[in-house]
């Protein structure tokens, strides 16, 4: 840490000073990492299972669990949002 502590401290500086912010991603709620967790675990299951999932099964599921668990009333499980959640759970596309 101590070789780095430069790099580390001009890091933070910028992104106190807003110059990375067009770099950074919005960060999530809680309750939008609740529902991607749910879902996850929801999805793994069925696999485990053997269990087919089409695109809106998954997507239906994913508006299901949002609902009970509170999140966002402007969440839309779109063909974008579930490419974006399976890239981020490693699964493959298609």
């Amino acid at each position: 840490m101590k070789r780095n502590s430069e790099k580390t401290k001009k890091i933070f500086a910028e992104l106190d000073s807003g110059k990375s912010a067009k770099f950074r991603n919005t960060v999530k709620s809680d309750d939008q990492t609740d529902s991607d967790t749910a879902l996850y675990k929801w999805f793994v299951q069925k696999r485990c299972e053997r269990i087919s999932l089409s695109v809106p099964i998954t997507q239906e599921k994913a508006l299901v669990l949002n609902s009970k668990l509170g999140g966002s009333d402007d969440f839309k499980a779109s063909s974008g949002w579930l490419e974006k959640f399976k890239i981020r759970h490693g699964q493959r596309r298609g």
